[in-house]
């Protein structure tokens, strides 16, 4: 099976994701710049990390702005553009509320290979989902129309039951046009409070799409609340469970696992491929893997790590095929002054490791941008920038990479109105 993960060039390092793109970097003098301030009126907060569109410009979303069916307000999906005046800022859709199309995308949009884009609603806060099934999540589409807008439609609405509940990017999309995706709840797992989550196909039809759901979680070996998909050259679907897994005297209910989705004729089987302890591996993974050129695999976590740490900072891991199984191995151990909680990684053609962690480096904790370079057994990390919170913001999301190296991001909170920011970073 083959997957579509974004428009822009295919690169053969690996894999592209919504939200992890590995391009060639070119080095240049280090450069911090302060792109947008996201404002109170009409108040926003960026929520997930950027994506590179077919015109050059940035997408992304914001857990409010516009919208005035749900409160405070109900999030936008926006773009940012380099032009010949600077950089422009404009909303590309503004969402209306439970009623309508949704409320508070979350996680990273998605283009087709023609130029639509997809995104996911998540409303995790909706009070009515498990009693009214309703305004549990949407997953749209929007299209680019021929007068320079973009039309919306919702592909699918979840019910809370067992189709999942409160879905959050990142999307994948494969050849023949379907969508997977995860959602935080639901499903019919029993050992979670408001159930475990899926991962879910979304698979277009002559009279709209049909959700097929490839796994409940269980909240045992399994995990639960899973984050993060990530597609192999297979046809696979690997992925990470923020909690759930062996439980252990670090976490009652299991740190969290890494799992492989498998197609079948029957249907999909998940293995569990890493169980985490919450010791020096890890534990709580939420974001997606990547693959380096061997096919190893590369993650985050936000608990564990260095003994040093007070606050458990969190890990970078790799998994690597040993044939039978996978070898787990730490890659950086984070302690504090060279950041915390990490929030995802790519990968630059010269098989180096970036990316943000939203804590640590300085008395307010406001996050990094780093970079990992592999050496003689190890790895030495360098913190590329420290946000101070105020002008440039403060709590970085997952970064991305251009075709020249440079780093381009959100922060959520921080900038003029501690709203959040966007920001680009020349290494």
């Amino acid at each position: 099976m083959k997957y579509h993960v974004a428009t822009i060039p295919r690169v053969t390092l690996a894999i592209l994701t919504g939200m992890f793109i590995l391009l060639t970097a070119n080095a240049s003098a280090s450069q911090f710049t302060g792109l947008h301030n996201f404002l109170a009126k009409p108040g926003e907060f960026p929520n997930s990390g950027l994506i590179i569109g077919p015109d050059g410009g940035f997408y992304g979303t914001t857990g409010m702005s516009g919208g005035s069916q749900c409160f405070p307000l109900c999030g936008a999906v926006f773009e940012i553009k380099q032009t010949s005046t600077g950089w422009q800022y404009h909303i590309v859709h503004n969402f209306r509320g439970p009623n309508h199309d949704g409320e508070s995308p979350i996680g990273p949009l998605l283009f087709d290979n023609v130029g639509n884009l997809y995104g996911t609603t998540s409303a995790v806060n909706s009070t009515g989902c498990f009693t009214r099934h309703t305004d549990c999540g949407t997953v749209f589409k929007l299209s680019p129309t021929s007068k320079g807008g973009w039309e919306e439609t919702i592909l699918y609405r979840f019910t809370g039951r067992a189709d999942g509940a409160w879905p959050a990017g990142n999307l994948v999309l494969d050849s023949a046009g379907n969508l997977y995706g995860y959602t935080l709840g639901g499903g019919n797992g029993k050992r979670c409070s408001q159930v475990c989550g899926v991962v879910y196909e979304l698979s277009p039809g002559a009279s709209g799409w049909t959700e097929a759901v490839l796994h409940t979680f269980t909240g045992g070996s399994d995990g639960y609340t899973p984050r993060g998909l990530t597609p192999d050259t297979s046809g696979n679907l690997l992925g990470v469970a923020e909690s759930g897994g062996t439980a252990n005297s670090n976490c009652e209910a299991g740190c969290g696992t890494v799992f492989k989705l498998t197609p079948a004729a029957g249907g999909w089987s998940l293995s569990v491929i890493y169980s985490f302890s919450g010791g020096s591996d890890g534990g709580y993974p939420i974001s997606p893997l990547v693959f380096d050129t061997q096919g190893n695999l590369f993650g985050t976590t936000l608990l564990g790590g260095s003994v040093q740490c007070p606050n458990e900072c969190g890990t970078v891991f790799e998994l690597s095929p040993n044939g039978s199984g996978w070898n787990f191995s730490d890659v950086y151990s984070f302690s504090g002054p060279d950041g915390a909680d990490p929030q995802g990684i790519l990968f630059d053609s010269a098989g180096n490791l970036f990316g943000a962690a939203s804590g640590g480096k300085t008395t307010c904790g406001c996050g990094v941008l780093f970079e990992l370079v592999p050496g003689s057994g190890n790895w030495t990390e360098t913190v590329l920038y420290t946000f101070n919170g105020k002008s440039d913001g403060q709590f970085p999301n997952p970064v991305i990479q251009d075709g020249a190296g440079h780093l381009f991001g959100t922060t959520a909170n921080g900038g003029s109105d501690n709203f959040g920011t966007i920001f680009k970073f020349a290494p």
